[in-house]
């Protein structure tokens, strides 16, 4: 798990962010491990992190030149930081108000990831039995295990997750259109029956959403193409 800089500021947020999702979650929650909300809750720390570490550093230089941070070293200066100024119940409230657009990015980043995971979970509990069936036939569980991050954030707070299911099966899922990699996918399938060289193949499986056309992709199946 990646350290979390400054942590204490964003315990309340994600614990909020969570509870949020479990809400969403209620009618799908037999499909959902405890696992998930752990791996949700480590994915938003880190866009958090992003968000709000330099405002966090400036500010904590500011109670270094006002002679407000105890310690003999910058680590036991940083820890005094957290533990004693981080955890006073107005210092959250103060630092929004002095950096709103801070506050307004925080908030539209929570929304947009549980509203994604939110998503992507809908997705698969509609089409469970067909996925599973082309993706991974053989397995008889078929709920979500974990969460892990595939690529960078882009629209929305939208990117390439690896799903995994408590079966042993991983599903990469891209919330757009994989045609390019179908495509690409056939190029090699041909290509290694002409030549005879190893390939790796993998099944793809099509949702229609109104925002695009979403596609899972079994993650963990290798075939050798002679």
């Amino acid at each position: 798990m990646e350290e979390i800089v400054f942590k204490e500021f964003y315990e309340d947020i994600l614990k909020d962010a969570v509870r949020a999702l479990e809400k969403r979650m209620a009618d799908w929650s037999v499909y959902v491990e405890d696992s998930v909300y752990s791996d949700f809750s480590e994915y938003l720390a880190g866009r958090l992190q992003s968000i709000g570490i330099r405002t966090l550093i400036a500010v904590m230089h500011g109670y270094k030149q006002n002679g407000m941070l105890e310690g003999g070293s910058p680590e036991a200066e940083y820890t005094f930081f957290c533990r004693k100024i981080i955890k006073n119940e107005n210092f959250q409230k103060k630092v929004f108000q002095q950096f709103p657009v801070l506050r307004c990015k925080i908030r539209e980043t929570v929304e947009n990831a549980v509203s994604y995971y939110t998503e992507v979970i809908e997705w698969f509990v509609k089409d469970r039995e067909d996925i599973c069936g082309k993706l991974c036939p053989k397995a008889e569980k078929k709920n979500f295990r974990n969460f892990r991050k595939f690529s960078d954030v882009h629209h929305r707070g939208k990117q390439v997750l690896k799903v995994g299911l408590n079966n042993g099966c991983d599903i990469l899922f891209k919330p757009h259109s994989m045609e390019n990699e179908q495509v690409c996918s056939r190029m090699l399938q041909w290509l290694g029956e002409k030549t005879g060289i190893w390939q790796m193949t993998y099944p793809f499986y099509p949702i229609q959403s109104i925002a695009g056309v979403p596609l899972w992709r079994l993650s963990n199946v290798k075939q050798r193409i002679n």
